[in-house]
């Protein structure tokens, strides 16, 4: 026997009666202090900007004692351009020459046909190319590969035989 059944499937709301307006309600309350903190927050900002001027040209200045700049313009529009490189550079230095010695280093800026940027950092190395590829890879492994992270992908070590 079948027997039909009348059975309605709701959401359990009734939607007949009438819906209240809704309000607007403040979730936070605003501190009447708050623009007047912010704003000196603000007024130093020539100073900030100043020091952090400064501090980018003193890195520079440490970088073109440290490494060769094949075009100094070049290069100096790249850091200038991609200033969270200058700290990467100067704090490499020391790990470069323990596991490279005294070898010469430079710089190089170069873009590609799409404007690709890069910077390139080379060790002038005299041995043979496995010596420089086993102090590469030590390169890598000390300090390197921990600290690549601010440099982006706009930052490659590698040497030049001479």
């Amino acid at each position: 026997m079948n027997v039909a059944y009348e059975w309605n499937q709701t959401s359990g709301y009734d939607w007949r009666r009438s819906t209240d307006a809704r309000q607007y309600h403040r979730q936070q309350s605003v501190d009447a202090g708050m623009p007047q903190i912010q704003l000196s927050e603000l007024a130093d900002l020539e100073a900030q900007m100043g020091r952090y001027e400064g501090e980018h040209r003193n890195l520079i200045e440490k970088i073109k004692s440290v490494y060769v700049l094949e075009d100094e313009v070049a290069v100096w529009e790249f850091l200038n351009t991609h200033r969270r490189l200058a700290p990467v550079l100067v704090l490499a230095e020391p790990h470069l020459r323990r596991c490279f010695g005294d070898a010469v280093l430079s710089l190089r800026s170069n873009s590609d046909e799409h404007g690709w940027e890069m910077l390139y950092t080379f060790v002038q190395w005299p041995g043979s190319p496995e010596q420089a590829m086993q102090a590469l890879d030590a390169f890598d492994d000390e300090w390197w590969l921990a600290n690549s992270y601010p440099a982006g992908s706009n930052l490659t070590f590698t040497y030049r035989l001479t």
